[in-house]
């Protein structure tokens, strides 16, 4: 993607807006096998076999998610980009999320919101077992 980018001399986002999947919580693959299957996936939502399929649980690969994702839209992005990332409140996503945010993108300055959320969630839906459900926006600014 990066030389790509370099050769076609594309304009640089400004913005990266996402949610990545929650450690342990959500599997995209699953929770997407309709829209999946209308742009000519399987028309089962039972697979659960393959690269980056299923919740998650192992740390050490959910952090080599996150960090190849996020290495491959950094030279996308311009360096005044902001990254904005909703993630899980609970520690173990909410550190492997800041830690690999924190190396990817080390000049950026991050600030971490709480967001309480009063509604069911995802994450109070499966698996959350704490009364008030809550997640956190990290944002990234350029270095001042």
């Amino acid at each position: 993607m990066h030389e790509r980018a370099q050769t076609l001399s594309l304009p640089r986002a400004s913005l990266l807006l996402t949610s990545p999947p929650y450690c342990g919580v959500t599997n995209y693959h699953y929770d997407q096998w309709l829209r999946r299957w209308v742009l000519g996936g399987p028309p089962n939502a039972l697979v659960t076999s393959g690269r980056y399929r299923g919740k998650f649980y192992d740390q050490q690969k959910y952090k080599t998610l996150l960090f190849n994702v996020f290495s491959r839209w950094k030279p996308l992005l311009s360096k005044e980009a902001v990254i904005y990332v909703r993630t899980d409140h609970r520690e173990m996503t909410l550190k492997i999320t800041t830690e690999v945010l924190r190396g990817v993108f080390p000049a950026k300055r991050m600030f971490r919101y709480p967001r309480r959320i009063e509604k069911p969630t995802q994450t109070h839906l499966f698996r959350n077992k704490i009364k008030e459900s809550a997640e956190v926006d990290v944002l990234l600014l350029p270095a001042a």
